[in-house]
Order: structure tokens, then C-alpha cells, then sequence
């Protein structure tokens, strides 16, 4: 589970707060491609803590209020490397399969609506990609950023670039009346039409 590797690894390379493993997952902006949500940071720490996995290892008072700064035990590390590990075994989810199942049934929409919603992805996509080069910026602030993490940053730009391809290209075929796209596709699992009977039932071959 991605936020349980998350914060076993910032943990195995010091003790951190829990403020302070949110602020790193804001400020990297690493909730965008790892799938981990900023509030679900204080429920893994609990979750690890009731597992042995983390412990408290000093309090500091801030205010009115303590605050706990955690620390990797020895079962944590172990559980770690094994999340670690799977996690490379982890054949990569690259489809976006929900753009390829609304193109499918495409067709059913209006052309005016279906223009709309492809303008608002490739708006939406052209802010991603801002997003993430300004993440990779960020992130070379924070830390010196190896050759793998400058490749996960381009891979990443990649992936998010292919899909503005892809919609960029729908946009243009919805404009090119030649291409007769989007429109219905016969069913070819059915008999033509004048080989069925008038409840939908096949007419007897004779």
C-alpha cells in the first residue's frame, strides 16, 4: 500500500513528526502520482504505531500542544524492504482506462458536449503537465535529485503528454467531417436486420 511505504521510507531516513510528513508530501507534490492522500498520513501513523512498526521515540512541546516525533523500528525496516520489494514486482497500471472506455461509447454524446469535454481534458492535461514540472523544481529545492528521480519526472511528463496527444488528436477528428468520428458501430454478433423476426428473435435459415 503506497502510503505505508511512503512513510515507513521518509521514516527510515530519520525520525519525523507527523506535520512535518505532510508538509514533505505537499510540498513535493508527490500526492500526484503516488495515490496518496495529505489527510491519510495521521491514520498510517497510527496504524504503523499499533503495528510496532513505528514507535515515539521524543515529544516536543509546541504551543499549547505535544507533539510526537516518530521513529523506524526494526520490524518497521523489515517491513519495509518486503514493501519495497513488492512494490517492484508491481506490473505499472499505464492505461487511462476510463478515457478509453468514454471513447468507446462516445458516440452516444452530442458532438457540441463531446467538443466541450475534450477541450476541459486538454486543459486539465496542459495543467498537469504544468504541475509536474514545477514539482520536479521543487523537489531539486528540497534534495539533489539523482538520474532515476529526473527519470520518473520525465516518464511521468511523458505518460500525461501522450494522453494530450491522444485527446489534442480526437479534438482535431471532431472537426474533420471526413473522418465520420464519433459514430455508432454495428454489433457484428447480430444478423442483419432482415434476417430478424419482428420480436428481435433470428429468422429460421431455410
Amino acid at each position: 500500500m503506497n502510503i505505508r511505504l511512503l512513510v515507513l521510507g521518509l521514516l527510515r531516513e530519520q525520525p519525523r513528526y507527523g506535520y512535518e510528513l505532510l508538509k514533505w508530501l505537499e510540498e513535493s507534490r508527490t500526492d500526484l502520482w503516488a495515490n496518496v492522500l495529505p489527510g491519510s498520513i495521521y491514520h498510517a501513523l497510527r496504524q504503523l504505531h499499533k503495528e510496532g512498526l513505528i514507535a515515539v521515540e521524543q515529544t516536543e512541546q509546541t504551543g499549547h500542544r505535544m507533539r510526537a516525533i516518530y521513529g523506524i523500528t526494526e520490524d518497521g525496516r523489515a517491513a519495509f524492504d518486503a514493501e519495497l520489494d513488492a512494490a517492484w514486482q508491481d506490473v505499472p497500471q499505464t492505461f487511462p482506462s476510463q478515457l478509453y472506455l468514454a471513447l468507446t461509447f462516445s458516440h452516444h454524446l452530442p458532438p457540441e458536449l463531446l467538443r466541450r469535454r475534450l477541450d476541459q481534458l486538454a486543459a486539465a492535461l496542459e495543467q498537469q503537465l504544468a504541475v509536474w514540472t514545477e514539482g520536479e523544481a521543487l523537489k531539486g529545492e528540497q534534495i539533489e535529485l539523482d538520474a532515476g528521480i529526473r527519470a520518473m519526472f520525465k516518464n511521468g511528463r511523458d505518460h500525461i503528454r501522450a494522453d494530450l496527444e491522444l485527446v489534442q488528436h480526437l479534438r482535431a477528428l471532431l472537426d474533420t467531417p471526413e473522418s465520420r468520428w464519433p459514430q455508432a458501430q454495428p454489433r457484428r454478433d447480430l444478423p442483419p436486420e432482415n434476417d430478424r423476426l419482428g420480436d428481435g428473435s433470428e429468422a429460421p435459415s431455410l
